[in-house]
């Protein structure tokens, strides 16, 4: 059943690798925004480093630390800044301008409108699970196009790793957690998200890592070479390269689309035997 429609465009790797693009995406690593995870990678490396994050763990090729993308808690750089005073001069407006109603009995509410509310905070039960990134030190891995079958293995280890270390830390909940890519990222260093939640204003990027490991598995060269539909951010709108189309947004997908579910962690004997989904 189709819900809505999405505004998004058809990635082509004749598009991704073009001049254009990657001069883009040189001069978006080198940003002054984009400092944070390059300090991040020289901590993880033991080099000096201004991070004051704390890296949870960390491995040959990736680390993983808490998600610390500079829009959800960042508010150090010129944008944020003033993104956040406008937020509260708008607050302030509002404050002024409304005036309290006077005390009238509430009226109940119709059972249509109830289910509606109640299907509207659903999605928000696990808005409050911690969210982790994990950063890949590869400095020639910037996203899912540049991924090969010789990354089965770095990326099959990661998996497990972060599945166990869910499993302990997250008794309760480790099995709502999804590993997953963004295409396009808004920072082009490879990295993967780890998160509960399903009220992602970004699913259109999202790619799991089991569908990832899938492809590579049948073929190596599958990312650098598929058309991949996605959103994009308002800085690639300004840079022309990629024509917008309009993608329906379906409530029920096919089963081999649909968000896969947690493979089962095959280092710890306690849990329940069940059917490995690793690929």
């Amino acid at each position: 059943m189709i819900r809505q429609n999405i505004l998004g465009a058809i990635c082509a790797p004749e598009t991704y690798y073009s001049l254009k693009m990657q001069s883009y995406m040189r001069s978006s690593r080198e940003g002054e925004d984009k400092k944070w995870i390059h300090d991040l990678i020289a901590k993880s490396m033991g080099q000096a480093s201004s991070s004051k994050e704390s890296i949870i763990l960390n491995h040959d090729k990736w680390f993983m630390c808490h998600n610390i993308i500079p829009h959800d808690v960042r508010t150090d750089s010129p944008t944020q800044r003033d993104k956040a005073a406008s937020k509260q001069d708008k607050g302030d407006r509002a404050e002024r301008v409304h005036r309290p109603r006077t005390e009238r009995p509430e009226r109940p509410e119709r059972p249509e409108r109830q289910e509606r509310q109640e299907r509207q905070e659903r999605p928000e039960r696990y808005d409050k699970e911690p969210r982790y990134l994990v950063i890949f030190k590869d400095e020639e891995l910037s996203t899912l196009r540049d991924l090969r079958s010789k990354h089965i293995g770095m990326l099959r280890h990661m998996q497990e790793i972060v599945l166990n270390f869910l499993f302990k830390t997250h008794p309760s909940t480790w099995h709502l957690y999804r590993i997953f890519f963004h295409y396009l990222p808004s920072v082009f260093q490879l990295h993967a998200h780890v998160s509960a939640r399903r009220n992602s204003l970004a699913k259109s990027r999202q790619h799991y890592l089991v569908h990832v490991l899938r492809n590579l598995t049948q073929d190596s060269e599958h990312y650098k070479k598929c058309l991949i539909v996605t959103s994009l951010s308002h800085q690639l709108r300004r840079q022309n390269m990629y024509e917008e189309i309009t993608v329906p947004c379906m409530q029920s997908v096919p089963s081999d689309l649909a968000e896969p579910s947690l493979p089962m962690l095959p280092s710890l004997p306690s849990l329940p035997s069940l059917p490995s989904l690793l690929v």
